[in-house]
Parts: structure tokens; sequence; C-alpha cells
């Protein structure tokens, strides 16, 4: 039972642990960037990948105090992106070219 309540708790740690954090460097590859760049002072928050699947990646922007203040939305097939303030209006909604 011992080894059944350790081997839990190391899980929970190591899950707890992956969070999805992206830097600059990291966002930088995604078609979006240029958009993140120009609506959002990315250096004043934290990036989190909150879902990157086939069909869309999500990005949430955290502030020092760890609120979201800018959501970003990206669908993979159609290029359509949109970034979300979180106590304002869209910032972005709209198709983007990409290189892809």
């Amino acid at each position: 039972m011992r080894k059944l309540v350790l081997a839990f708790m190391f899980s929970t740690l190591f899950i707890a642990g992956c969070s999805a954090t992206a830097n600059e460097s990291n966002l930088s590859a995604f078609p979006e960037y240029d958009n993140l760049i120009e609506y959002i002072d990315i250096e004043s928050v934290s990036a989190e990948i909150a879902d990157d699947n086939p069909g869309e990646r999500v990005i949430l922007f955290k502030d020092e105090s760890g609120e979201v203040q800018y959501k970003s939305i990206f669908v993979k097939e159609t290029n359509w992106h949109k970034i979300v303030q979180t106590d304002g209006p869209n910032l972005f909604n709209d198709v983007i070219e990409t290189n892809l």
C-alpha cells in the first residue's frame, strides 16, 4: 500500500510539472506569432499552451499574478486566428496568411 501511495504522489508531481509553458522563442515557430507580437506585449506576460491538437492551438497569456490577460485561438485548417483580451474587446478575429 505504501508503494502505491508513493507511486501516486510521484506521478502526480510529474504530471503537475509538465504543464506546457512557452517562451518567445517557442512562440516564434507558430504561424500566428506575428499577430501575437502585434497585439500583445508578450514580454510582459507568460505564455501557457492550454491546448495544441491537430485542429487548433489555444495559448493563454498570464500576468505576474497568474491571471489570464489574453487568450489566443488558432484554427489550423482554416488559419483563423482570434485574440481575446479578458477584460476588454477582441483584439483580432480573422483569417491570417501563413507560409506553411
